[in-house]
């Protein structure tokens, strides 16, 4: 099996449901980043923040990502990939 391959099949599995938001995680980010300007915590204008705010993307279904996803994250057997593997230290 590829990489490629055992990448989607992980991006195609059914979220887990104790890991579902129930809210927008996007509207979630954006409502942190605002404190983080008006409070001057990031380096970040409101200029940005309101262009981001503007253009977000439509929300999409929920799925499970691996986000260290490199080469030493897999178990690769007679030269296929077999499963991930990660270290969650």
């Amino acid at each position: 099996m590829s990489f490629g391959h055992i990448l989607n099949q992980l991006h195609e599995t059914k979220t887990i449901e104790s890991l579902i938001h129930i809210d927008n995680w996007l509207d979630q980010q954006l409502l942190k980043a605002d404190s983080y300007v008006k409070t001057g915590e990031t380096e970040a204008s409101i200029q940005l923040l309101e262009k981001l705010q503007s253009t977000k993307p439509i929300p999409v279904e929920q799925t499970i990502i691996h986000g260290d996803c490199t080469s030493d994250n897999v178990l690769v057997v007679d030269g296929e990939v077999r499963l991930f593997i990660d270290d969650l230290g």
